[in-house]
């Protein structure tokens, strides 16, 4: 995302909107690039702590979606038509049931 031009697009809204909402400003990565633009952090260690709090976010993410018994998770690395179908057969057999 950094190589995609990341940085530059935190560099674009900060000019467009100097006051983002403290939401916006804190959210995972954003809080991080704004440090890095306005000096305070270097652009390597802003990156490490995308990537820490990237994973926190994903942990805290997991935990909460395992409460829900009815969650099926399919895997990432199948084609997407196949998760397509299995999503679709998943729902199909909730609705009539």
């Amino acid at each position: 995302m950094i190589a995609a031009g990341w940085v530059e697009e935190v560099r674009g809204l900060l000019r467009q909107y100097p006051l983002l909402s403290k939401t916006a400003q804190e959210a995972t990565g954003y809080r991080e690039l704004i440090e890095h633009i306005q000096g305070r952090r270097g652009l390597e260690e802003a990156v490490e702590q995308i990537k820490i709090a990237t994973r926190q976010l994903a942990r805290r993410q997991m935990k909460w979606f395992r409460r829900f018994a009815q969650v099926h998770w399919l895997p990432g690395d199948r084609a997407l038509e196949q998760n397509v179908e299995e999503s679709l057969r998943l729902w199909e057999s909730s609705v009539s049931t």
